[in-house]
This record gives structure tokens, sequence and C-alpha cells, in this order.
């Protein structure tokens, strides 16, 4: 009995614990979404909000910890974790001592390489359970907020104040004739494309009725995807949302059931009635976006730029230890690093890490590779969220950003809690698979 009881008493330890972090976590999405509305529309909050989503989960965390204790399982996750912290500790001290890294500079550079995986580590310790289909809706709700900012924003002149930026500036990312970028709620439009792609494979995934979310939801979520993405002004969101659908095709034409099937011709029969509707009403932004793709066609080559954000890293001097972790970024110029901001991630990542961020950035060209293997041979036995998580993270780890903003940061970890709970689901499924076949009940004549 006591046995029993002590039993008991754990999984209810370990159910309570797993709520708690899923509700941190939903509070960190909420957060992603709507940090940039309180950085640009309220100024003095700009600051606080740079580093509030991490600081809440951490907080969160710590919490959680006192009221519950330490994980009941996958207690190796909390290894990994803690060796990654040890790993970054070190090098911050070695950063700030023998290369004269501003000690905040530092501490924010490695905020910035940690960030990205510090969700997903997290709620990985306690498992995913229903966080992803609670993560779909709260993503679906919020599509129709966004798309109606879209429209309004595009709508008004780049000195209104709904498109005022953070520090109180005025919207400077605009598309042909000088009408605006939107950004949503946002710090800037990268956010937003972001936030499209999120939301096209949440109303894709909800559509295909396997995400116990309402199809009405998953259609709404479509239809706000597809306004962001046509009048938006990023070619970015384009091309984002070109790797989910080209993942979703593969994924329905290797499964081949006729529910599937039947969801991708309603998806194209909605998708190009939103699509008309929304370019007929606002025309002059429509053709001010497609002006954009052809003014930048004739000003660089787009194959070229592509191959140099794959690539790119190769061509750069290797220091040994690097300049120091966030010294080429946005916020570490902000703080006084002294440098000048390096775009593209991986080459950063060279610059500030030397021979470690060298190896970083060939290992996310493996990972992609990795991942587009797994669209390929595992969509029969996976679910669509798999392929259309896996497709967001492939376009990330080849030609986006991981650790530039804390909307790329958010956006990569959201978008690898996704994967790795459907890649958890399917270890679970098959490993119970296994144990039924091998039971004696079945395996006897």
């Amino acid at each position: 009995m006591t046995l029993l009881a002590s039993s008991e008493n754990a999984i209810l330890r370990h159910d309570r614990r797993q709520r708690a972090v899923h509700l941190l976590a939903l509070t960190y999405v909420h957060l992603w979404i709507l940090e940039g509305a309180f950085r640009k529309w309220i100024p003095q909050l700009d600051s606080a909000f740079y580093f509030a989503r991490d600081g809440i989960l951490i907080l969160g965390i710590a919490v959680v910890f006192v009221l519950y204790g330490p994980p009941t399982y996958r207690r190796w996750v909390s290894y990994i974790l803690w060796a990654l912290v040890s790993v970054w500790a070190i090098l911050l001290a070695i950063q700030v001592t023998q290369l004269d890294v501003p000690i905040l500079v530092g501490v924010a550079g490695v905020r910035n390489y940690i960030a990205p995986i510090l969700l997903p580590i997290l709620v990985a310790r306690d498992g995913f359970g229903s966080l992803v289909p609670r993560l779909f809706r709260t993503i679906a709700l919020y599509g129709p907020v966004q798309a109606a900012l879209t429209l309004v924003q595009v709508s008004s002149p780049r000195t209104a104040w709904i498109n005022i930026q953070t520090g109180g500036d005025e919207a400077f990312f605009t598309t042909a004739g000088g009408i605006v970028r939107a950004s949503g709620t946002f710090s800037a439009p990268a956010g937003l494309i972001l936030f499209a792609t999120l939301c096209l494979i949440a109303g894709l995934v909800i559509t295909s009725g396997k995400s116990e979310v309402s199809p009405w939801l998953g259609w709404l979520a479509i239809v706000s995807a597809i306004v962001l993405i046509a009048i938006g002004g990023s070619r970015g969101a384009v091309f984002a949302a070109a790797f989910v659908l080209v993942a979703w095709f593969c994924h329905t034409a290797i499964v081949m059931r006729p529910r599937q099937v039947l969801v991708m011709v309603a998806v194209f029969a909605v998708g190009t009635a939103a699509g008309w509707a929304v370019i007929n009403a606002v025309p002059a932004v429509f053709d001010a976006f497609v002006m954009r793709f052809v003014n930048a066609s004739q000003d660089e080559n787009t194959v070229q730029r592509l191959g140099r954000a794959v690539f790119g890293f190769n061509d750069q001097p290797i220091p040994f230890l690097g300049g120091g972790a966030g010294i080429y970024s946005s916020i570490g110029i902000a703080l006084g690093s002294g440098k000048s901001w390096i775009e593209v991630d991986s080459t950063r990542w060279v610059a500030e890490l030397g021979f470690v961020g060298f190896a970083l950035a060939w290992l996310r060209v493996l990972l992609a590779a990795a991942l587009a293997a797994s669209i390929v041979l595992g969509s029969r036995r996976s679910p669509l969220s798999s392929s259309l998580s896996a497709a967001g993270l492939i376009q990330v780890l080849l030609f986006g950003s991981i650790t530039t903003q804390p909307s790329t940061q958010g956006y990569f970890g959201i978008l690898l809690v996704i994967f790795l709970s459907t890649k958890m689901r399917e270890r679970t499924h098959s490993r119970g698979e296994q144990e039924v076949a091998q039971s004696p009940l079945v395996s006897s004549p």
C-alpha cells in the first residue's frame, strides 16, 4: 500500500509539474507574439520587454522547482541543459578576461545562443503531452488579429501611430511607393514573417483533423496567413511559406489518404478565394509588393544571395576563439561592442565564436539535410505536423536566423517544440506497438 501511494503521489506531482510547465510555455508564446507591441507602442517598456520573455521563463521554472521539485522523468535532459549552461559560462569567462569583451555584451551574446533552445529543453524535461494542440490553437486565434493589423498598417502612412517602430521612430521598412511593410504586433516585419509561417503550419495541421483543435480555427488560420503573406510586403514570408507548402505536397503525395487529398483541394479553393479578395481590397498595396519583387530581381542575384546565406561562412576568416559572443550582434553593438553588425547568422557565429562557430555553422547545414530526408522517408509513418515543422526548421537552418533577435530565437524554439513533440509521440507509439507484438497473448497461436 505504501509503494502504491508513493507511486500515485509521484504521478500526481509529475502531472501538476507538467501542467505548470505547459502554462509557462504558452505564456512564452503569448509574449513572443505581443512583446513587440509593448516595446513599440509603450516606449518605456522597450528595454524591459527585450529580455522579459526569457526572464519570465527562467523565473517560472525556478518557481515550479520550488513547488514540485525536480522533474521525475527524462533527467538526462536536465544534464544537457546544465552542461550547455556550464560551457557558455566558461566561454563567457574566457571572452571577458582574455578578449576584453564588455561583460554586458558577453552576457547578451551568451543569451543569444542559449535562448533558442531554452524552451524546447525545459518542456522536454517534463514531456510535451497536449502542449502542441494548445499552441496551435493560440497561434490560430492570433491570426485574425495580425491580419487585421496588417490591413490597417499597409493602408496607413509610415508616420501613423500604428506604424511606429521601437525607439519611437516612424516605419522605415517599405515596399515600392513608400507603402509600409507590416509588422503586426511585432517590433519589426521579420517577426510577422515568422508568425505567418507558424500560422500557415497551424492551419494546415488543424484542417487535417489530427490536432484536437476545431477545424474552423484551422481555416481561420489559413485565411489569416494568406492575408499576411499576400500584402505584408515581405519576400521572406513567401519564401518560408513555399517550404511549408512543398512539404505539405510531399506528405500528401506520399500518404495519399482520401481525406488529405480532399483537404488539399479545399485549402486551394479557400486560399485562392481569400487571396483574390484581399488583393482586390487593396490593389495598390499588392502592386507595390509585386514591384518590390521586380526591383529586387534587378538589383541582386537571388541565387547568389541564398548561396551566401548557406555557405558564406566558409569564406570568413576563422579566429581561434572568435571575437566574443554578441559583439557583432545588434544588441551587442547597442551595448557598446564598437563593432559592425554581421547580418548572416552563420557568418556571425564564426566571427564571434571562431572554430566553435564554424562547427555550429556546418552542424546547422547537416541538420537541415537530415530534416529534408525525414520528410521524404518518414512521411508515411509521421504526422503532418512533423513534416511541416521540419520544413520550417529547414528554411531557418539554411536561409534564416536563429540567434539574431528575440523574435527569431523564439520562433526557432517554438518550431523545435512542435517537431520534438511529434517525434516523441512517434517513438512512444512505436514502442507500444513493439510491446504489443511481443506480448505472449499476441504471439501465441
